[in-house]
C-alpha cells in the first residue's frame, strides 16, 4: 500500500477518539487525556456510542456519523468485534485513516463473527482506510503536539524516531529516554501490521526533515526484501540503526520463520542488515549510547586506535576490549615514538598504547596527544585517565579540549571514578567531547563508529554482474534438482564450470564401483562418503560427535578402499541412521598447506533471498 495517508497518520489537523471515555482504566480515556496534555492544536472529536455529553471536558459524539467532514485521523480503542463495523463507518464519512489500539481482532470468534482478523483486511481491502494495527501503541509526533498513545510517560521532542512491533518494549524505552532528557521526532509501534507495514513507515519518515536517526526493533522479520530495500534507501540518508530480538529458534517463544539447512537465521538476518547499511545493536539500552556516539560532528577516518593511559591497568582493560570486539590497535611512527620519547622517562613506553605517570601534568598529556594525533597511522585516540593524589582531572580535561580543537580525528575520553572527575566530566560535554565512565564503554562506542563506517562502506559497494561462465553448460542446468540438495558430481561440475580450480575427483553410487575410479588417480588417495547431512556440514551446530566429516585419508591400496569404503558405511549408520545414502567418490591425496578442505553451501530464506 506504500505511503499513501500516512501523512494524516503522523500529522493529523483533526482527530476522533473512537471508544473515549472518562471511566477509570478507559483506554479511551487514557488516549484521550494524552492527546490533551501533548497540546495537539488540532480540533478533537470524542465518540462514544454510550450517549456521552462530554468527556474529558470536551463534547462528544454518540455515532460515527455525526462527525462533520475533513476528520483526517480515527483513534479507534473499542473492543474488538467493533472494529471491521467501524471501519466500514469511517469510510462513509470520508476519514482516510486509522489507528488501531485494541488487540485480540486474531482471537476473536463468535455465533455471528469468524476470526476478526481475516475480516478486518477484507475490511480495509473494501473501504481502503489505511490501518494502522491492530494492537498498536498509538501514534506519537511531539514535533506536532501529538500523543495520541497509551504510553505511561510524556514525550519530548527531539530528532530521533523509534519504529517497533512491540508496545511494551516501546513504553520501556519512552521511560528511559525521559529519564535521559532524550527527545523523540515519531514513535510508534506496528502491533499486528495488518495494513502498514514497517518498509511502508520506513519510507516515509525517509523523507521527514524532523527524524535524523531510525531505531527500529524488529521482534519479527516479516517481508525482508521489501523491509531491506527500504532501509537500504533510508541509510542512505539517515542513521538507521536496529536491534533484532527473537534471535534463536529453540527458543520456547520463538515464533520466527524456519530456514532449512541453518540452525538460525540471526546470522543471515545481521549480514542482511548490514549490507543495507543498518548498524544492530544488541541490546535496547546500548541504543542511546551509540546514537550518541555515531552523531559526534568529526566522522572516523579509520579503525586504526591508539591509547594513551597514566595507568598500566587502564590501559589494558581498553586493549582488552578492543581486541575482544576485533578492532585494530594502531603502530606509531618512529618519528613519532622518538618524539615521546623525548619527553618521557626511560621506563615509560612510547609505543601504542603510550603509560605517562600517574601523577600526570596537563602540558606533558596535551603534548604528547598532539603528537599520536599527527600520526599517519592513527585514526583515533583513546585516552584513559585515572585520578590520583597528585593530579588535577580539571586541567587534563581542558588540556584534552585544547588539543582536540588543533586536530580533525575522534578523540575519545574515559575519565574513570566519578566524585574526583565531575568537573572533568563536565567540561567535555560542555565541548562535546565523548567521555565514558570505564575504557570498556569507551571501546565500546569506538567500535559503534567501527560498524557504522563498514555497513556505509558496504552499502556503497554494487556486485559486479554474474555473467554465464564460458565452461557453463546447459546440460548441468537441466539436471540440476528444483527441490532437494545438488548430487556431488553436479556440484564439481557446476563449481569447476566456474572457473574454480578443485581437485580431480570420480564419483560412484556404490562401493564396488570405487576400485575401478582409482585406476584413472595415483595413490595415495581420499575416499569420501555422500550422504544428505554431509552436505549440510554448516547445520551441524556445536555437539562434537556430529563432526564427523565422512572421510577416509591417505588410503594406500586398493584392499584399503574397500575397508575403509565399508567402514565409512558402517559408522555412517551409526551417527546419522536416517540420513540416505547418495554416492562415494574417490579423489588424490593433497598434503600441500595450499590445499584446503572447504565447505560451503547454497539456500533460499523466504524473507531474506538467496544466500551463500
Amino acid at each position: 500500500m506504500g505511503t499513501r495517508a500516512l501523512e494524516q497518520i503522523f500529522t493529523p489537523k483533526s482527530i476522533a477518539v473512537i471508544g473515549a471515555s472518562d471511566k477509570p482504566r478507559s483506554l479511551g480515556g487514557a488516549v484521550l487525556q494524552n492527546i490533551i496534555s501533548a497540546g495537539f492544536e488540532g480540533e478533537v472529536f470524542p465518540v462514544n456510542a454510550r450517549g456521552y455529553k462530554e468527556v474529558a471536558g470536551i463534547k462528544a459524539l454518540s455515532r460515527i456519523s455525526q462527525l462533520p467532514k475533513g476528520i483526517e485521523l480515527a483513534i479507534i480503542c473499542t473492543p474488538a468485534e467493533t472494529v471491521e463495523k467501524i471501519i466500514s463507518s469511517l469510510a462513509k464519512v470520508g476519514i482516510p485513516a486509522a489507528v488501531i489500539m485494541t488487540g485480540g481482532t486474531a482471537r476473536v470468534r463468535s455465533s455471528r463473527f469468524s476470526p476478526s482478523k481475516t475480516r478486518l483486511i477484507a475490511a480495509q481491502h473494501q473501504t481502503h482506510v489505511r490501518i494502522l494495527g491492530p494492537d498498536c501503541l498509538g501514534i506519537i509526533n511531539p514535533n506536532h503536539n501529538l500523543n495520541a498513545s497509551n504510553l505511561h510517560v510524556p514525550v519530548k521532542a527531539g530528532q530521533l524516531a523509534y519504529l517497533g512491533q512491540s508496545g511494551a518494549i516501546a513504553n520501556a524505552i519512552a521511560d528511559w529516554a525521559l529519564a535521559r532528557n532524550i527527545g523523540f521526532s515519531h514513535l510508534l509501534t506496528l502491533g499486528q501490521g495488518q495494513d502498514i507495514k514497517l518498509a511502508d513507515v520506513v519510507d516515509h519518515l525517509a523523507a521527514s526533515k524532523t527524524a535524523k536517526t531510525l531505531l527500529v526493533h524488529l521482534d519479527e522479520f516479516r517481508e525482508g526484501r521489501i523491509l531491506l530495500r527500504s532501509l537500504r534507501a533510508a541509510s542512505r540518508n539517515k542513521l538507521v540503526l536496529a536491534v533484532k530480538s527473537n534471535r534463536f529458534s529453540h527458543s520456547p517463544l520463538s515464533d520466527d520463520i524456519k530456514t532449512p539447512g541453518l540452525l538460525s537465521r540471526d546470522l543471515l538476518i545481521d549480514h542482511a542488515l548490514q549490507r543495507a547499511g543498518v548498524l544492530r545493536v544488541d541490546a535496547t539500552d546500548e541504543l542511546f549510547d551509540c546514537v550518541d556516539t555515531i552523531q559526534q560532528k568529526r566522522q572516523l577516518k579509520g579503525e586504526r586506535l591508539a591509547i594513551i593511559s597514566n595507568s598500566r591497568g587502564g590501559a589494558i582493560l581498553a586493549i582488552d576490549r578492543l581486541l575482544h570486539d576485533k578492532g585494530h590497535l594502531a603502530k606509531l611512527e618512529l618519528s613519532t615514538k622518538n618524539k615521546i620519547k623525548k619527553i618521557l622517562p626511560d621506563y615509560l613506553s612510547s609505543s601504542n598504547p603510550v603509560l605517562l605517570n600517574p601523577e600526570l601534568e596537563p602540558e606533558l598529556l596535551k603534548e604528547v596527544a598532539g603528537y599520536v594525533l599527527a600520526d599517519p597511522n592513527v585514526d583515533a585516540l583513546l585516552v584513559v585517565y585515572i585520578p590520583g593524589l597528585w593530579t588535577d582531572p580539571a586541567a587534563n580535561a581542558q588540556a584534552l579540549v585544547s588539543v582536540a580543537s588543533e586536530s580533525n580525528k575522534s578523540l575519545f575520553c574515559s575519565f574513570m571514578g566519578d566524585h574526583s572527575v565531575h568537573k572533568a566530566r563536565e567540561i567535555l560535554d560542555i565541548n562535546t567531547l565523548p567521555n565514558f565512565d570505564t575504557p570498556d564503554n569507551a571501546i565500546k562506542a569506538f567500535m559503534y563508529r567501527v560498524s557504522h563506517m563498514r555497513t556505509q562502506d558496504l552499502l556503497r559497494e554494487t556486485p559486479e554482474s554474474i555473467v554465464t561462465p564460458a565452461g557453463y553448460s546447459e546440460s548441468i542446468d537441466q539436471q540440476l534438482p528444483i527441490d532437494d540438495v545438488i548430487p556431488p558430481h553436479l556440484a564439481w561440475q557446476l563449481i569447476r564450470s566456474y572457473g574454480f580450480s578443485v581437485a580431480k575427483n570420480f564419483y560412484s553410487e556404490s562401493a564396488e564401483e570405487l576400485l575401478n575410479l582409482s585406476d584413472k588417480i595415483a595413490p595415495p588417495w581420499v575416499v569420501k562418503i555422500h550422504h544428505k547431512e554431509y552436505l549440510k556440514p554448516f547445520a551441524y551446530g556445536d555437539n562434537a560427535r556430529q563432526r564427523w566429516r565422512s572421510v577416509a585419508l591417505n588410503i594406500q591400496t586398493k584392499t584399503q578402499i574397500t575397508t575403509e569404503a565399508n567402514r565409512l558405511k558402517s559408522e555412517l549408520k551409526e551417527r546419522f541412521p536416517s540420513s540416505d545414502i547418495l554416492g562415494y567418490s574417490v579423489q588424490p591425496m593433497h598434503r600441500a598447506l595450499d590445499n584446503l578442505q572447504i565447505s560451503f553451501g547454497i539456500g533460499r530464506d523466504e524473507e531474506v533471498g538467496p544466500f551463500l
